[in-house]
């Protein structure tokens, strides 16, 4: 039987995330201390929702890689386009990932867009 990658790579992912949180909090109370902006595109709170964002971006890629191998095979990464992303923080460069067959269609942040909708469900 195949093992499923996907599924072993996000459950790697989940056991990580305390420590995570943890130490992306501690980053944020440190630059609080040293003065550093919360909001605004050096803001502290843009570099966590940029992190966020483009962990989500992959695991979408993830999951429709996985899809499309259960369906036809072939498909598979092919490089990033990189986007200016408009946040109530500020804003912040995003790298999209793409797929060798242009069926890739992000969720987050769908293509022509340039801004994550405040309303994100």
């Amino acid at each position: 039987m195949k093992k499923d990658v996907t599924t072993n790579n996000i459950a790697e992912q989940v056991t990580k995330l305390p420590s995570v949180q943890n130490e992306a909090l501690a980053e944020i109370i440190k630059g609080l201390y040293q003065g550093k902006p919360l909001l605004g595109s050096s803001g502290l709170l843009t570099s966590l929702v940029k992190d966020l964002t483009q962990i989500a971006l992959q695991g979408e890629m993830d999951s429709h890689l996985h899809e499309n191998s259960l369906e036809q095979g072939g498909n598979r990464r092919n490089g990033v386009t990189t986007k200016t992303i408009k946040t109530g923080s500020g804003s912040f460069e995003l790298a999209v990932p793409r797929d060798r067959n242009s069926t890739f269609e992000p969720q987050l942040i769908k293509k022509k867009t340039n801004s994550i909708n405040r309303r994100a469900r």
